[in-house]
């Protein structure tokens, strides 16, 4: 919570807990309004428990959209917080200026081009961009998008991948390319479901950096 404020440009005028100490401690040392539910009464505590609730299910609709398995879950966590204060305007209003970034549907397929490193090590008759897959977007301290987006390599997610414990490649790049007018894919739910059709199990356990 303390680092949460930390990189917020601007300090909120209130708080509402559930009254924790910390964060009593926490709004008191940075001279923020505190405003506390009953004790132990859950009921009394509708507004974060309401966001809670929308978080939970706006996470788990992107989560099944995707296909990707729950190591990405902290990216679609991140995704959706950024996508619900665009739709409820917090974040012109906070940030003075309207979202100005890419509008990409989490887990959706993209390209991208290599970061210099790793495009020097591949053949010269090699694509520089390579199929990915669509993780939101960076944003700077205070919860600006920087421009630059983060993205995985598909190739990292397939079930070859995860047999033989390659870790997926995450990268932030500014560079990302998709086909407009087009239909969005998700190639790893559409794996999912083809691998469950063919009575194979789809990849549970993936490592993510």
């Amino acid at each position: 919570s303390d680092a949460a404020l930390r990189d917020m440009l601007k300090s909120p005028e209130s708080v509402v807990s559930d009254n924790a100490p910390e964060l009593k401690r926490l709004a008191n040392r940075r001279g923020v309004r505190h405003f506390t539910a009953t004790p132990y009464d859950s009921q009394s505590n509708g507004i974060i428990e309401r966001c809670n609730r929308k978080i939970e299910e706006g996470v788990s609709a992107l989560m099944l959209q995707s296909g990707l398995p729950e190591p990405f879950k902290r990216y679609a966590s991140r995704e959706f917080s950024l996508c619900a204060n665009i739709d409820s305007g917090a974040y012109e209003r906070y940030h003075g200026k309207q979202f100005d970034g890419l509008c990409i549907p989490f887990g959706a397929k993209i390209s991208f081009k290599l970061p210099n490193p790793e495009l020097k090590s591949r053949e010269k008759s090699q694509q520089r961009a390579v199929e990915g897959v669509f993780l939101g977007c960076f944003r700077k301290p205070g919860g600006e998008v920087s421009g630059d987006y983060i993205v995985a390599k598909l190739d990292d997610l397939s079930l070859e991948a995860v047999r033989e414990g390659r870790e997926a490649g995450i990268y932030r790049t500014p560079n990302v390319q998709f086909q407009a007018g087009e239909a969005w894919r998700f190639p790893i739910a559409e794996a999912r479901q083809a691998a469950s059709l063919q009575g194979l199990l789809p990849p549970a356990v993936l490592a993510v950096p």
